[in-house]
């Protein structure tokens, strides 16, 4: 009996000392706050003036938002949840207001105007969005495609 209770023991130990290796953060996010939800997926960048490379298995850029903009298709703010495949930096979760051709990138809803970063965008024919860091030298830009 004491040699199981002791096998048992050393178990429970071993499995609470093993690491859990994918032990990223979940993110959530309330969909019942946001009216509408906007995906696009990774499709291509470029660095400065390079030609465009091909991203075969890009990442997903996704909007909720509680208002779309009808002409264009595109969320008006809300948040968003991204985690870049190419050298933009950006958290992977953060808020946002699309301000004529720009995106403002803000950490909490209430960001002050220093904490704002500002990415520039263009709409190529409803599904294609082209967004642009030129904050870093040398810019980076990476084209998205919109999901269905």
């Amino acid at each position: 009996m004491k040699t199981c209770l002791t096998f048992i023991l050393s178990l429970l130990l071993l499995s609470g000392c093993m690491k859990d290796k994918n032990n990223t953060q979940e993110i959530t996010v309330d969909y019942e706050t946001f009216g509408h939800v906007i995906s696009y997926v990774e499709i291509g960048s470029k660095t400065g003036d390079s030609e465009w490379k091909s991203i075969s298995e890009g990442q997903k850029l996704t909007f909720f938002s509680n208002s779309v903009d009808a002409k264009l298709g595109l969320p008006n703010n809300g948040k968003y949840l991204y985690i870049p495949s190419v050298g933009i930096n950006l958290k992977p979760e953060a808020y946002f207001e699309r301000i004529d051709s720009t995106f403002h990138i803000l950490s909490t809803p209430s960001t002050t105007v220093a904490d704002v970063k500002i990415l520039s965008y263009k709409l190529y024919d409803n599904s294609t969005l082209v967004i642009s860091d030129t904050t870093i030298t040398p810019s980076i830009e990476i084209k998205f495609r919109k999901e269905n």
